[in-house]
């Protein structure tokens, strides 16, 4: 049996997390770099938590992670050194435990993070020691090399993480004061596809179309009788679905399913914004009230309207979009992107976003007949450029000498001289900045990094 996304639904989607280098302005933290700072960004992913404000992680050409904003004693930006659980970082530093490991995916909680790298490698920071409170910058989550993970995603204090075979893995603590997990495997009898976390409590999406879920059920979030027993925590269930699920979501107390004939399935915390049942008695799934099928669930959080709530968006056959969270019910949106609808507050979970055309000399020039027509001009467009600024640059330099020339009635030698051993004109002084750090941005690496 086939389930979860579609190529089809793939390509729906595909551009909806791509920004240009300008879509970077819309966070303070990276408006205020410089545009070659910008330019040299290949992803980026921004969070929030109920304490902080926002913080934000972020990739470059260089295989360089950087973090920028709100760090705090959780150290949740995996900072070392002076830098190690500050409050706050007003410009990026360096992640030097993410950085040349070719990271392709972040995820973050309240306490914890983690990391993903091309090779399947995972690494977590944060509260992820078994004594409490420690504090651990980025490191291998397990030192057994033969398992590779393809999936991850962080709870609160806990993250958790699919392998090459399927199989899902746990590490952390559901709770403060709960239990530490070190390298705990959750036995589910089918291959796990998806898995998406809550604050406290976790779902796994099967390729048989079948949801099973792991965690706290305090305000139903797993479907089932609400149960204070800490032991019934660590049992997995099966979620009572009598439908083929295509996907999967997790607010902070929810769990939301998308069925294979595109209708919306809820359970847990918050129902009423839902406009669904709020009074305690129901825990079982409930179907949400939504005029046009749905083909993808996509969930965020932030501060929103003065208090941390999740925000939950349904993808429509058609390419629209419903936005809710936990306080206001579903409301669709014609066509705004994603990026428009959560920039704001932070990226979609476990979702980073691409920069379209990140600083065009990552490409080889020698390699130009590897690229594509459209790719090809945007290089010679943003060269062309630069070398228009630079002649610009000469043609001041040369308008300087030549007044400062008719002014002294000296030889253009003698002024050259003069000026060489004079104060710097402060206009040639700046020129010669710009032009070397136009000289120092046109440097080409020595791989070939094709966009997405």
């Amino acid at each position: 049996m086939s389930t979860g996304i579609t190529g089809e639904d793939e390509a729906l989607i595909k551009n909806e997390f791509v920004m240009d280098v300008e879509g970077l302005d819309r966070w303070a933290d990276l408006k205020k770099l410089s545009n070659f700072q910008k330019q040299v960004i290949r992803s980026v992913f921004v969070f929030q938590s109920e304490a902080r404000g926002s913080s934000i992680l972020f990739i470059t050409t260089e295989d360089e992670v950087y973090g920028v904003g709100g760090n705090g004693n959780e150290n949740i930006l995996g900072l070392t050194g002076k830098h190690y659980q500050c409050e706050k970082v007003e410009w990026p530093v360096l992640v030097e435990d993410l950085s040349g490991k070719d990271v392709r995916v972040i995820s973050v909680g309240e306490y914890v993070g983690a990391a993903l790298d091309s090779n399947g490698s995972l690494y977590w920071w944060g509260e992820c020691d078994a004594t409490e409170g420690e504090v651990m910058p980025p490191h291998p989550v397990t030192k057994n090399p033969n398992l590779r993970f393809t999936n991850i995603t962080c709870g609160s204090r806990y993250i958790a993480a699919i392998n090459t075979e399927d199989r899902v893995f746990v590490w952390g603590k559901l709770g403060k004061g709960r239990k530490m997990m070190m390298t705990n495997k959750l036995f589910v009898h089918q291959h796990v596809i998806k898995i998406s976390s809550g604050k406290t409590h976790l779902a796994m999406l099967t390729d048989q179309g079948e949801v099973y879920t792991w965690g706290c059920n305090n305000v139903g979030q797993r479907a089932s009788d609400l149960h204070d027993n800490e032991n019934d925590d660590y049992i997995i269930r099966k979620l009572q679905f009598n439908q083929i699920c295509k996907d999967i979501a997790c607010g902070f107390s929810s769990t939301i399913c998308l069925s294979s004939s595109g209708d919306v399935w809820a359970c847990g915390g918050n129902k009423k914004s839902w406009g669904l049942r709020n009074d305690g008695t129901e825990t079982k799934l409930e179907k949400m009230t939504l005029s046009s099928k749905v083909t993808r669930l996509i969930v965020g959080s932030g501060h929103i309207d003065g208090s941390y709530q999740s925000m939950y968006l349904a993808i429509t056959t058609n390419g629209n979009k419903y936005v809710w969270n936990d306080t206001d019910g579903p409301g669709l949106l014609i066509s705004s992107p994603i990026i428009e609808l959560f920039y704001e507050n932070t990226s979609p979970k476990d979702i980073m976003y691409n920069v379209l055309y990140p600083f065009p000399t990552q490409y080889c020039i020698k390699c130009c007949n590897c690229l594509s027509s459209y790719k090809i001009n945007h290089v010679t467009e943003e060269m062309q450029r630069k070398l228009d600024v630079i002649n610009t640059i000469i043609v001041e330099i040369v308008r300087d000498l030549e007044q400062a020339k008719a002014e002294k009635g000296s030889t253009l030698e003698e002024q050259t001289a003069s000026l060489a051993l004079s104060k710097p004109n402060p206009k040639i002084t700046n020129s010669i900045a710009t032009q070397t750090e136009f000289q120092e941005s046109l440097k080409l690496p020595s791989t070939v990094e094709m966009p997405a």
